[in-house]
Formats: structure tokens, C-alpha cells, sequence
């Protein structure tokens, strides 16, 4: 089974170009930077045809990948924020994302924290993908670990044990951090889901 994508190489400078792709059937784009293949002008190409008219094998650790549109690329993954009037409690918002193929963000390192602080308001709350299952256990959507040296909680929280749903949230003075809130409450999100490989 071939997927159709189309090609696009914008010249940055006569040794460097990017690489734009449309994802098969998303409607989006990533831009990529490539400098391992010939510019070839804008065409509609399957999979195998692309190896072929570029006259590689992509190597098995490079592999093109992309987001749907309005997704944000970070590492292996596709980030969204839905829209402003998408405000829900933490179970409403996870069946969003769900809905979409993907899970509330689940946050791993420091440079993903960063990321998508980097993409919010500060002036909301978003779910995070990290609920209490009881006796503050606290467990990812994923089923990844929950490492405690890999956390961003704010001074003084996880704060309630009625509290048991986490949002990621600006403070004025100490910036953004995680925070424990009632899950009926309504906030906004991020979704998170794994990048589409080509």
C-alpha cells in the first residue's frame, strides 16, 4: 500500500534546503531540513517512488515524519491545544483527545516541559495526562512511570488528596509548574500523540 504525499524544496541557500511534506490524508505540512537529496520541484510521489527519485534509502535512523495540521512537532511527538472554547473536565478532555488518536500530554523531561509552556497562555490551566488513582499514587494516561525526579509541581503541591487531577499552570512568581485540581473542573488541555513516520 503506497501513500500519496507532495514535495515541495524551499531553498534557504545554495547549500541547504527544506523539505515540506503534506501528511497523507491530514491536510497539514511539516517542514523538514534535508540535506541529503536533489531539489525536484513540487510533486505528487508515493513512497516507493520517492526513494527512487531521490535516489536513496532513507538510512533506518532517519526516517521523514510529521504532525497533523495544527499540530506542533516536539521529539517523537505531535502537540495540540484545542480552541479556546474547548474548556472541560479532565475525563472530557482526555475522551477529546482521545477522539483525535491521541491522550493528554504526559511530560518527561524538562526541554518537553519548556516546549510546551512555550505554546500555552498564561493566563489558563491546562490537564496534564497525570491523575491520582488513590493515596497519591499518581499515574500517567500512558501507563509510563511516574518518576517523582521527573516532576514540575509547583512549591506545596500535589497540595489535596481531594485534588486528583493535574493541570500545568503560570504563577506570576515561580512561572509555570504543575498543580492538583478537582477533575470535574473545567480547564483547557494538550494533546499529545506519537509523530507520523513516512
Amino acid at each position: 500500500m503506497s501513500s500519496t504525499i507532495i514535495m515541495r524544496y524551499a531553498f534557504k541557500s545554495r547549500s541547504t534546503f527544506s523539505v515540506v511534506f503534506g501528511c497523507p490524508g491530514l491536510g497539514g505540512v511539516q517542514v523538514l531540513r534535508s540535506d541529503d537529496a536533489p531539489p525536484i520541484g513540487q510533486r505528487a510521489l508515493t513512497l516507493e517512488s520517492i526513494e527512487i527519485d531521490l535516489g536513496i534509502l532513507a538510512p533506518e535512523d532517519k526516517v521523514w515524519s510529521c504532525c497533523p495540521k495544527d499540530w506542533r512537532l516536539f521529539g517523537s511527538h505531535c502537540y495540540l491545544v484545542p480552541t479556546v472554547s474547548s474548556s472541560a473536565s479532565w475525563n472530557k478532555s482526555e475522551e477529546n483527545c482521545s477522539r483525535m488518536g491521541a491522550h493528554l500530554v504526559v511530560i518527561q523531561s524538562q526541554e518537553e516541559q519548556d516546549f510546551i509552556t512555550g505554546i500555552l497562555d498564561t493566563h489558563a490551566a491546562y490537564f496534564i495526562g497525570l491523575w491520582d488513582t488513590g493515596h497519591r499514587q499518581w499515574q500517567w494516561v500512558d501507563q509510563t512511570p511516574y518518576e517523582e525526579s521527573i516532576t514540575f509541581w509547583h512549591n506545596g503541591e500535589p497540595s489535596s488528596g481531594n485534588e486528583k487531577c493535574a493541570t500545568i499552570i503560570y504563577r506570576w512568581k515561580t512561572g509555570w509548574g504543575w498543580n492538583d485540581i478537582s477533575c470535574s473542573l473545567k480547564q483547557k488541555s494538550v494533546c499529545q500523540m506519537k509523530k507520523i513516520n513516512l
